[in-house]
Parts: structure tokens; C-alpha cells; sequence
């Protein structure tokens, strides 16, 4: 499966820039304190969730399909048993923002606004959303990547208005500021 970026993975931090200046971390969860260690546990259950489902309810089936008509042309699960993809940590506590993909398409982040605020579930269909954009979904105004939670078996937490875009994300926070 994918990994969880910890420090035994070796698997360095990034971070990256995107239109507008926006800077994504792409970091090691630590488990250094008792809030690192609860971040790192949601992340360990919403990982556990996906598998859980694959394993009940043929996670496989619908979702291979869907994922096989994404650009990359592969199931969900040649990438979700890739473990070269790496699930990392974002520091970024900006309210809605769930999780980034790094453009080597082998790095996702879930943020820790995210982790500290949703449950196991949602984090498990950030996940799988952002899954999709390693697979090839577009950003922009595009609503593949969060389509994929609908087909994955995340239909209570799908939700319609998301679309794919950290520039829309550079505009909200710009609104904010």
C-alpha cells in the first residue's frame, strides 16, 4: 500500500510552489509529542479504513474502473499497493484545505487542518482524492479527483462543490488575507 512518511521511511521532506506563490510542505509525520502521535494515528485508521474496505465491500471493483479511465490508465490498486507513493504531513492549518499532490506524482500531503478536524473517514477519502491526481486527474476546474471518492465507496463524504485546484486554494487564501 501506500506509505505513511515516517522517519523510518527515509523519505526526506519536500515542499513546492505553486501558482501565486503558494507553498505546499510535503513532511515526515513525527510522533514526537502527543499531538504528532494523534495525527499519526488518524493517518495509520483512515490508511487502515481503505484497506478495510477493499477487503468488505470490493473496494476494487467500481473504483478500478474509474481509476483505469483516469490519464495514467491504471487501477486504483496498482497505485494504491504502490509503495513508492508516500502519504505525507502539511503543517498547513487553513480551514478546508485538505491535502495536496506534489507534481512528482509519487508525494501527497493531508494537512494538518484536516487531520486535526475530520474524522478517520474523511481523511481515508482525502486519501483516495488525492490518489486520483497521482493517477492523472486534472486540477483546475476539474471534479475527477473528487469523483473518485463518490466511485471508492466514499459516497457519505464525497462532496460535489470540491474540484481539484490549489489555485483556487491561492485565491481563497488571498480572500482571507
Amino acid at each position: 500500500m501506500a506509505t505513511i512518511n515516517t522517519p523510518a521511511t527515509g523519505h526526506a521532506n519536500k515542499t513546492e510552489t505553486y501558482s501565486g506563490g503558494l507553498v505546499i510542505q510535503y513532511n515526515v509525520f513525527l510522533s514526537g509529542n502527543t499531538k504528532e502521535s494523534t495525527r499519526l494515528a488518524k493517518i495509520n485508521q483512515a490508511v487502515a479504513v481503505i484497506d478495510q474496505l477493499d477487503k468488505k465491500i470490493n473496494l476494487y471493483g467500481a473504483c478500478n474502473t474509474y481509476f483505469r479511465s483516469l490519464p495514467k490508465s491504471k487501477s486504483f490498486s496498482d497505485f494504491w499497493r504502490d509503495n513508492t507513493i508516500f502519504v505525507n504531513y502539511s503543517p498547513d492549518t487553513t480551514p478546508q484545505f485538505y491535502g495536496a499532490t506534489h507534481s512528482n506524482h509519487k508525494d501527497m500531503c493531508i494537512t494538518a487542518w484536516c487531520i486535526d478536524s475530520q474524522n478517520k473517514w474523511m481523511i481515508a477519502a482525502t486519501i483516495v482524492h488525492e490518489l486520483a491526481h497521482v493517477a492523472g486527474a486534472p486540477g483546475g476546474t476539474s471534479h475527477a479527483a473528487e469523483k473518485a471518492t463518490n466511485v471508492c465507496g466514499f459516497k457519505p463524504q464525497y462532496n460535489p462543490n470540491i474540484i481539484g485546484s490549489l489555485d483556487q486554494l491561492g485565491k481563497y487564501l488571498e480572500k482571507l488575507a
